[in-house]
């Protein structure tokens, strides 16, 4: 499994994460500090569109109105047209001849995938613990991820804003704990 089959199968659990967020769950709090349910479910959907089109070479899109409210509509189905939009994107053939703008920098085009795939893991297990969900994702997923996550947050700001400091867990953990340590979260 390649990281590109990783997203595919880490969208694909979010999506389930999604469709099985009650309407009276939106306004729950997340371990995203300040982001509610709705806040995240709109992250995962608008997050892999900007991701495929920034995959694709297009510039990053004016989001000075702010992410739509894909959770006030069909959120499962906008999940999955996102996630056929990514997938596409990462498909092309010449993803690894170009870069990619992104919000906070721009990078080869190849990155993106894993990118996406730790945006799927990490929000998809934020949700889960939001909505008392079984935040389990497919271990091949997590394994292929892992060394990405490290190299990706090996020099990331640890200011608590998008990542706070690495939480210290007991040897032999899961690699999904593992990774959400990492990433600063509490498993």
């Amino acid at each position: 499994m390649d990281l590109v089959e990783a997203y595919a199968a880490a969208a694909a659990r979010a999506g389930e994460l999604i469709a099985a967020t009650r309407p009276d769950q939106l306004e729950s709090s997340t371990p995203c500090r300040t982001w509610t349910a709705r806040e995240l479910v709109n992250h995962i959907v608008a997050g892999q569109y900007m991701l495929a089109g920034a995959a694709s070479g297009a510039p990053q899109p004016d989001m000075s109105a702010g992410t739509p409210d894909f959770a006030g509509g069909d959120a499962v189905g906008a999940q999955r047209d996102a996630r056929s939009a990514a997938a596409a994107a990462f498909a092309d053939p010449g993803l690894g001849d170009r870069m990619a703008e992104l919000p906070f920098g721009t990078l080869p085009a190849g990155m993106v995938p894993g990118l996406a795939c730790f945006e799927q893991v990490v929000h998809g297990w934020d949700l889960a613990h939001a909505t008392d969900q079984e935040p389990a994702m497919p271990a091949e997923v997590v394994e292929v991820l892992f060394p990405f996550a490290e190299q990706l947050l090996a020099n990331a700001p640890r200011d608590g804003a998008a990542f706070a400091a690495v939480v210290d867990l007991p040897a032999g953990a899961p690699v999904l704990d593992r990774l959400i340590a990492l990433s600063g979260r509490r498993p």
